[in-house]
């Protein structure tokens, strides 16, 4: 209890000498990860973050009804970091954000992935003084997967794939053997963004940031093959070939977060629309109808210093990638620790 009171009254005093100069007015502006200020006390310099997480699942059956007879394996991989400089107005912080898990079932052999993101951006923020809610942002993002992607059958079929020219080619697909979709770092998309930013409002459990502004996309495929299946044709998988494409145009993004009951919850919301005005590839769809957004909301649950339940949940709307909504589910218990 001594010492407990002897750090708050330390840091209750490093904060209120801090506050006779005109940095500290800064430091509320500039978003901070509140360990970070507890364990530097800083108001300004570099703040690195790096935490690893782990998941595993195993299940076994045999001659259970309904249940087919084998294995079901799991297993994750989270990489979570980020590199933070924070100067008076001048914020750059850079994320990164590595999720792969692995999944085997009992009526297929092989191990596919079934999630699979590497996620790196990098964002520079200048903060006005006056009004101190309103600054300038430039940023820039890679997102891809990191590993091959394939499809496999139980049983043999064969594969129709719309080539790029129109033209039809096929291919066999053999049972328990996989067929290749995806290369790895395929797709891969680069973004770059700059506008202006607006902090609303900034409480101590909750943040908001508005950005808005122009952006650019440009996707690399690497001959990646998307599933077009027809379920009336079961021996016949229908396919299509994807091609390279640039993009500009406005963009609109929000983000939302926070922490709960003394940080053993904590929630994200990032959501981004950008709709293009310029596109190389059109595929005969309207310019609404090339809007491109993205939806990401996490929530977790800290049971330990050392364990936690995620939930994340991932919309994606990219037209030339995939016309349909990509949705993604995961919830996870996770073994991770703090590395810095």
């Amino acid at each position: 209890m001594i010492r407990k009171l002897t750090r708050w009254c330390l840091l209750t005093l490093l904060l209120w000498g801090g506050s006779q100069s005109s940095a500290f007015a800064q430091q509320s502006n500039n978003f901070i990860p509140d360990k970070l200020k507890i364990k530097t006390a800083k108001k300004s310099g570099w703040f690195p973050d790096l935490d690893l997480g782990f998941n595993f699942s195993f299940a076994q059956s045999d001659g259970v009804v309904g249940v087919p007879d084998g294995t079901t394996l799991s297993f994750g991989v989270q990489l979570s970091g980020g590199l933070l400089y924070s100067s008076g107005p001048h914020e750059w912080r850079t994320t990164l954000k590595i999720t792969h898990t692995q999944t085997k079932t009992p009526t297929l052999k092989p191990f596919l992935k079934s999630a699979d993101q590497a996620l790196l951006e990098t964002v520079y923020t200048f903060r006005f003084q006056n009004p101190k809610w309103l600054g300038l942002f430039v940023s820039a993002a890679l997102d891809t997967a990191l590993l091959d992607g394939f499809l496999v059958k139980e049983a043999n079929a064969r594969a129709e794939i719309t080539e790029l020219d129109g033209t039809k080619t096929s291919d066999d697909i053999i049972a328990q053997t996989p067929f290749g979709l995806t290369k790895g770092f395929a797709p891969l998309m680069l973004k770059q963004s700059l506008g202006v930013v607006l902090n609303p409002f900034t409480l101590k459990p909750f943040r908001m940031e508005v950005k808005a502004g122009g952006g650019a996309i440009e996707a690399f495929v690497q001959n990646s093959i998307r599933l077009e299946d027809n379920a009336d044709t079961a021996d016949v998988v229908e396919m299509k070939r994807l091609q390279d494409y640039i993009q500009a145009g406005l963009e609109l993004k929000l983000e939302i977060a926070g922490v709960l009951f003394d940080k053993v919850l904590n929630y994200a919301l990032k959501a981004g629309a950008m709709l293009p005005l310029y596109s190389s590839v059109t595929n005969n769809l309207t310019t609404l109808e090339l809007l491109n957004f993205d939806v990401q909301f996490t929530v977790g649950l800290k049971l330990n210093k050392w364990l936690s339940i995620n939930y994340k949940l991932g919309l994606v709307q990219a037209p030339l990638i995939q016309p349909l909504l990509q949705v993604t589910n995961n919830l996870i218990l996770s073994l991770s620790t703090s590395i810095l």
